[in-house]
């Protein structure tokens, strides 16, 4: 094992599993936003109270074979990658997009003001900050911090 080498992720909280629902095949972490459009429910069953995932706990590792034989079944059913997420776009969604985009305020209007108050009100601080990039975010995270050039 290498410095800062992870032994295990914590991959869902047991806070995140209040608002995720389990599919066949994934979990789905649902926004607890006020803006959320929660009648395109897509079926899926609640969490128990107080379940959480982390890769510690995980009883049953892939072998090679059971890799190989999870691609194959893939493939026969024409599925040509694993997902790691997925999401949902309906009409709505796209609908708002399409708003934005017409609008004179495309980076810095007023969805982004919306956006950083649910944020901020879901994260309980008096303040949020969108940006453009992880980069950025980690940047800004920095500078909050006090962390500079040299530090240790």
């Amino acid at each position: 094992m290498r410095p800062g080498e992870k032994i295990n992720e914590v991959l869902l909280t047991e806070e995140e599993s209040k608002h995720t629902k389990e599919f066949e095949e994934y979990f789905s972490i649902e926004p607890e936003f006020k803006f959320w459009d929660k009648s395109n429910d897509r079926g899926g069953k609640h969490l128990p109270e107080g379940f959480k995932y982390s890769s510690d706990e995980n009883k049953k590792w892939l072998e090679a074979e059971d890799i190989k034989n999870l691609l194959k079944y893939r493939h026969n059913r024409g599925m040509k990658i694993i997902p790691y997420g997925h999401q949902w776009i309906d009409n709505n969604d796209i609908k708002e997009v399409v708003k934005v985009l017409k609008s004179d305020r495309l980076t810095q209007g007023p969805k982004i003001e919306e956006f950083e108050k649910a944020i901020a009100k879901y994260c309980n601080v008096k303040y949020a900050v969108a940006v453009s990039s992880g980069t950025s975010a980690l940047y800004l995270a920095y500078v909050a911090a006090g962390i500079k050039s040299g530090m240790k």
